[in-house]
C-alpha cells in the first residue's frame, strides 16, 4: 500500500489566511492612501486652479473646446465660466491674431509645451491686451487636454514701452545736449560721456572713458577738484568753475554742478557741465572795454585841460615870435614853439583814442588817399622799405574825416617802418566787399583798407594790449604808445573796425573797415600844398569863452588883425551882450562847452537873429553827443585847441569869405 499525502497541517492554512488577510488588508490601507493624496492632489490642484491670479483654462485638443476656466480667466477676460465652458477660444474671438493661437498650438505638438509665448486677445469688452502663455498637454480621462495659463502682462507691457520711451528720451537728451554730462563711478572713473563733453574735453568717446578724469586737469586745480570731489560723494551738490585742458594746450572753462545719485543701486556722481570759454572771453572783453572806457574819459579830461594851457602857450608864442623876428632870442621862442606843437599833438592822439575829438566827415575815396599820400609815406619811410599799392577798381568811397583817415595810414605806415629796421616791403591794399560787423548784425559793404609789413611780426601775448594807450614795445624814446590807440579810436569813431593778423618773423596785417558810402568822394588837397597866411579884416566878432586866459588871447589876436571884438565870459554873457548890441555881429567865435549856456545853444539862439552870422566852435574836447549834435554846413567852421593864432585868423578868414556860406546865409 502506497503512502498517502501527508494531510495539511492546519496552522499552516492559518498561517496562510493571515498572511493574506494582511495583504489585502495593506492593500486596502494603501488603496485608501492613494485615494486620499489623489483626493489632496485635487484639493491642492482646484485650490490653485480657483485662486491663481492668472488665466488658467482647460481645453480639448482634438477640437479646442473648454471644458473649465478659473476664476482668474473670467477677471482677466470679462468673461463668466459658464459663457465659455462648452464653447472654444474661436467662439468667443479671443484671439486678436489667430495666427498666433496656430503657432502656440504647432509649439505643443511638437514639444508637448509652449512657455512664455507673448499674444494679444480681445477681452469681452472689446479691449485688447496682452497676455503671457504658457501650456502643457495633459491626459484626463485618457484624453489629451491643453492646460493653458494666460498671465496679463498689458500693464507690464506699457510700463516697459513707458520706460523704452524714458530711455529713448533720455539718451536723446544725454546725446544732444549742449552741456557736457558725465557719469563717474565712487572710484572715479568714467562710466559714461556724452558727445558734448567730448568735445569739450577734444576727445573720443572711448579716449575719454579710458582717461583719468584728473589727468584732465591743470596741476594748479586738481587739489580744488579733489576737494569738489569729496563734497559730492558727501552728499553735496557743489556748482563750481573748473578749467580742463585739451589735448592740444587749450583751455577750456567749465562751469560745473556734481551730484550724487544711484544707478541700477551702485552710488555714481554725475557732473553736467557748461563751457564758459565764450562767455569768459566776452567777459574779459566787457571788462578791457570798461577799462578802455575809463582810461578814455581820463585821457578827454587831461586832453581837454592841456589843451587850453597850450593855446596860450602857442598863441603867446607865436606873438612873441613875431616880435622878435629877425633877432638871435628867436631861437628860444622857436624850441617852446616846438615843445608846444609836440604837446598838441600828444593831446590830439590822446583825443582820438577816446573817440572825443571833433571829426568833419566827407565822402572820400580811400583810393585817392592812399594815392595822395604815397609822396609823404616816402619821405616818411627809408629807402630801403619799398612801397606798394594795391587799389581797387571798385569804388571805395567812405564817409569819413580825410585828416583824420590820413592820420590812421600815417600812424600805421609809422609803425611798420620801425618793425622793418632791415627793410622789407610796405604794402596798402584797398577792396570793397560785403561783410558782418564783429558781434554780429546784419551785412552790410565795407570798403578795407590793409597796411602789411613784412616786419618781425607780433608777439600773440602782446596781441590782445595793441591798441590800448600807452602801451608800447618800443624803446623808451621811440614812441609815445599812442600811435595804435589813435588809429582804434578814429576808426570807432568813424563807424568802422580794425583787424590784426600777425606771425612772429613774418610780419603783420592791420585791416582797417569803413562802411561804404555811396556819395560822390570831395577832391582832395594835394600833400604838402600851402595854406593861406592867416589875415585880419574889419567884421564885429563875438567871442565867448569862458576860460580867461583863452579868451584874452583870443580876442587880442583879433584885435591885433583889425577885428571889431566883443567878449563874453560864457553863453548867458553873450546871449545878454547880443541883445544889447546897437549893430549885428557878423561871426561869432565860440567854445563849445561852457556853464550856463554852451556854444551850440548859443550858435542857434543868435542865428535865429542874424541868419546870416558866421559861426567859429572851438574846443579842446567835447562830449560825443555834443559832437554829434553840433550844428554844421555853410557858415559854420570848427577849431581843433590847441591852435596857433594864424589858425584862428585862417579859419575865420575862411567862414567870413566862403561864398557857399554866403549863399546859404542868404537862403
Amino acid at each position: 500500500m502506497a503512502d498517502s499525502d501527508p494531510a495539511p497541517d492546519p496552522d499552516d492554512r492559518v498561517r496562510e489566511l493571515e498572511r493574506r488577510v494582511r495583504e489585502l488588508e495593506a492593500a486596502e490601507r494603501e488603496h485608501h492612501r492613494v485615494r486620499d493624496a489623489l483626493r489632496l492632489s485635487e484639493q491642492r490642484f482646484r485650490l490653485a486652479f480657483e485662486t491663481s491670479p492668472d488665466g488658467i483654462s482647460i481645453s480639448r485638443a482634438e477640437d479646442g473646446l473648454l471644458i473649465d476656466v478659473n476664476a482668474g480667466f473670467s477677471r482677466i477676460t470679462g468673461w463668466p465660466r459658464d459663457e465659455v465652458v462648452g464653447r472654444t477660444s474661436l467662439d468667443i474671438n479671443l484671439w486678436v491674431d489667430p495666427a498666433a493661437r496656430e503657432r502656440m498650438s504647432q509649439a505643443i505638438v511638437a514639444q508637448g509645451f509652449i512657455d512664455d509665448f507673448e499674444a494679444r486677445f480681445r477681452c469681452k469688452d472689446g479691449r485688447i491686451i496682452w497676455g503671457l502663455f504658457s501650456a502643457r498637454a495633459i491626459m484626463l480621462e485618457g484624453r489629451t487636454h491643453l492646460l493653458s495659463v494666460a498671465r496679463d502682462i498689458d500693464e507690464q507691457r506699457r510700463t516697459e514701452a513707458a520706460l523704452r520711451r524714458s530711455e529713448a528720451k533720455f539718451k536723446a537728451l544725454f546725446d544732444h545736449a549742449g552741456d557736457a554730462i558725465t557719469l563717474r563711478d565712487m572710484r572715479q572713473r568714467f562710466v559714461d560721456a556724452n558727445p558734448a563733453a567730448c568735445r569739450a574735453a577734444g576727445r573720443s568717446r572711448e579716449e575719454l572713458l579710458a582717461t583719468p578724469p584728473f589727468a584732465l586737469l591743470p596741476e594748479s586745480q586738481r587739489a580744488f577738484a579733489e576737494a569738489t570731489w569729496e563734497r559730492a560723494c558727501a552728499g553735496e551738490q557743489p556748482m563750481v568753475e573748473i578749467s580742463i585742458l585739451r589735448p592740444d594746450g587749450e583751455l577750456v572753462s567749465l562751469e560745473s554742478s556734481l551730484r550724487r545719485i544711484e544707478v541700477d543701486g551702485e552710488p555714481m556722481i554725475l557732473t553736467v557741465a557748461r563751457d564758459v570759454s565764450a562767455r569768459k572771453r566776452l567777459e574779459g572783453q566787457l571788462l578791457q572795454a570798461q577799462k578802455m572806457e575809463a582810461i578814455a574819459r581820463l585821457a578827454s579830461g587831461v586832453a581837454h585841460d592841456f589843451n587850453n594851457l597850450l593855446t596860450v602857450i602857442r598863441g603867446c608864442a607865436s606873438i612873441v615870435e613875431e616880435t622878435l623876428a629877425g633877432r638871435p632870442e628867436i631861437e628860444e621862442v622857436e624850441q617852446i614853439l616846438l615843445a608846444a606843437d609836440r604837446a598838441a599833438e600828444l593831446t590830439h592822439q590822446l583825443l582820438a583814442f577816446a573817440r572825443r575829438q571833433m571829426l568833419v566827415p566827407q565822402d572820400v575815396s580811400l583810393n585817392a588817399l592812399v594815392e595822395n599820400l604815397e609822396r609823404l609815406l616816402r619821405r616818411l619811410l627809408p629807402e630801403s622799405i619799398e612801397i606798394v599799392t594795391e587799389l581797387s577798381a571798385d569804388p571805395t568811397t567812405v564817409l569819413a574825416d580825410p585828416g583824420q583817415l590820413e592820420q590812421v595810414i600815417t600812424n600805421l605806415a609809422v609803425n611798420a617802418r620801425d618793425a622793418m629796421l632791415q627793410g622789407g616791403r610796405l604794402t596798402l591794399r584797398t577792396e570793397s566787399l560785403p561783410r558782418r560787423p564783429p558781434g554780429g548784425g546784419p551785412e552790410a559793404r565795407y570798403v578795407c583798407l590793409s597796411v602789411t609789413d613784412t616786419g618781425v611780426g607780433i608777439d600773440p601775448a602782446v596781441l590782445d594790449h595793441l591798441f590800448e594807450p600807452f602801451f608800447t614795445t618800443k624803446d623808451k624814446d621811440k614812441g609815445t604808445g599812442l600811435g595804435l590807440s589813435t588809429v582804434h579810436g578814429i576808426v570807432a569813431q568813424s563807424g568802422g573796425f580794425v583787424e590784426v593778423e600777425s606771425v612772429p618773423g613774418l610780419g603783420s596785417r592791420f585791416r582797417v573797415w569803413l562802411p561804404a558810402s555811396e556819395g560822390p568822394a570831395v577832391e582832395l588837397r594835394p600833400q604838402g600844398a600851402a595854406g593861406e597866411a592867416g589875415v585880419g579884416g574889419r567884421e564885429r566878432i563875438l567871442v565867448a569863452e569862458d576860460e580867461p586866459s583863452v579868451r584874452a588871447l583870443v580876442c587880442a589876436t583879433l584885435r591885433r588883425h583889425g577885428y571889431d571884438v566883443v567878449a563874453a565870459t560864457d553863453g548867458e554873457d553873450a546871449l545878454a551882450l547880443a541883445s544889447s548890441a546897437v549893430a549885428p555881429f557878423d561871426a561869432l567865435v565860440t567854445d563849445i562847452v561852457m556853464p550856463r549856456r554852451g556854444g551850440p545853444e548859443l550858435a542857434r539862439a543868435l542865428r535865429a537873429r542874424w541868419p546870416s552870422l558866421r559861426v567859429v566852435f572851438m574846443s579842446g574836447y567835447a562830449d560825443e553827443h555834443v559832437l554829434r549834435n553840433l550844428p554844421n554846413g555853410p557858415g559854420y567852421a570848427f577849431l581843433q585847441k590847441a591852435f596857433r593864432p594864424n589858425e584862428l585868423l585862417r579859419t575865420l578868414r575862411r567862414v567870413l569869405e566862403d561864398p557857399s556860406d554866403e549863399a546859404a546865409a542868404r537862403s
